[in-house]
């Protein structure tokens, strides 16, 4: 099997040339979606940036946005996720705001009308956790599994196939944490067992079949703690420090040492140590310990073989990626992205690919 290894590497200060200050430029949690991706930033502000197409994502942006720029209309953010054209973020008192595209009612506000400032979602608080999809949110509160938007795969989880303007609970029982793909969603039951519900023709339910299920089925795994997905795979965290994935295997991204997809959880191998899962189209990475971020699957389009020493990362905190493009949150919560820029989704002032670590600019 060939891992595509990112090494955490110190610089000295004068490789890193001399860097802005303060918490408006260190970034608390992370989320790309296709070409685009927004930032909780440690003051409380979301900065987004990349494809910003229709104008929603970031008001008053062009279509591409070479650098992170700040969503106005919402204050006090610590987590963030994006989706086609939409995001949401959870505040410091447990409040949801979402904004952007609401052709199929994620935004959560009872309507399809879009918004280009942040507004609040109905009919929920004390919101732990959000994951978005395509076109559907779902988020975690009170322990409970809520989602709401597109439902045409059944992602919404009701037994449905129908979009919903507004939160609906799925009937899974206590929860502790959420994902979302494409048409699919998931959550961790407090047992460490996982339901998954939507799109399921490439096995990404994990229950041993390809087919969509409106309503959640069962994972074919126990001991889970923290999962993610992409459009038709899904990775997840293990209790003893390992990752395993399912779904679409094509290119590799299922970590198993084959290219075929798997209908249940199956280990990936030569990775211990896991703390953390990432998984983008066609590809995985999970952050190992303190220091390392292994990648498995498709090679990003900038790279130049099978295995690659990354020059310019040291101590990553998180690790997130969408399509060719990946970011890592080191721990001093500074921010470098590498892969494909077609929309500025690096963040570096530029539409040019990069091969390596690139300090994001501001």
């Amino acid at each position: 099997m060939r891992f595509y290894i990112v090494a955490l590497v110190a610089l000295a200060a004068v490789a890193c040339g001399k860097r802005a200050k303060g918490p408006a430029y260190k970034v608390v949690e992370l989320s790309m979606h296709g070409e685009s991706v927004c930032a909780a930033m440690q003051d409380g502000t979301v900065k987004c940036w990349g494809d910003n197409t229709g104008g929603l994502l970031i008001a008053g942006a062009p279509a591409s946005v070479t650098v992170p720029t700040e969503v106005p209309g919402i204050a006090g953010a610590e987590h963030v996720s994006v989706g086609d054209g939409f995001a949401c973020a959870i505040t410091t008192k447990k409040a949801l705001w979402c904004w952007g595209r609401n052709d199929h009612g994620q935004l959560g506000d009872t309507t399809t009308d879009p918004r280009a400032m942040p507004m609040p979602v109905v009919g929920i608080d004390a919101v732990d956790a959000i994951a978005v999809g395509d076109s559907h949110a779902c988020a975690l509160a009170h322990s409970a599994v809520l989602c709401w938007g597109d439902g045409g795969s059944g992602q919404i989880g009701d037994g449905s196939s129908v979009q919903r303007t507004k939160p609906v609970a799925v009937a899974i029982g206590l929860s502790t944490a959420i994902a979302a793909g494409g048409n699919t969603s998931c959550a961790i039951l407090d047992d460490t067992s996982a339901k998954c519900w939507g799109e399921g023709s490439d096995g990404q339910l994990g229950n041993g079949k390809r087919v969509s299920s409106p309503k959640p089925v069962t994972v074919a795994a126990l001991g889970l703690t923290a999962i993610a997905m992409s459009n038709r795979h899904a990775c997840a965290r293990t209790l003893d420090e390992h990752a395993t994935c399912w779904g679409d295997g094509a290119s590799g991204e299922l970590g198993d040492g084959t290219h075929e997809a798997r209908l249940q959880p199956t280990t990936v191998k030569d990775i211990a140590g896991v703390t953390r899962v990432a998984v983008g189209d066609s590809r995985s990475c999970a952050r190992i310990g303190d220091s390392t971020v292994h990648c498995w699957g498709d090679v990003p389009e900038a790279t130049h073989g099978a295995e690659e020493r990354v020059q310019g990362i040291y101590e990553a905190s998180d690790v997130a990626m969408s399509g060719r493009s990946r970011c890592v949150v080191m721990k001093d919560l500074w921010l470098r992205c590498w892969g494909a820029n077609a929309h500025g989704q690096l963040a570096d002032g530029t539409t040019t690919d990069s091969p390596v670590p690139t300090p994001i600019h501001y």
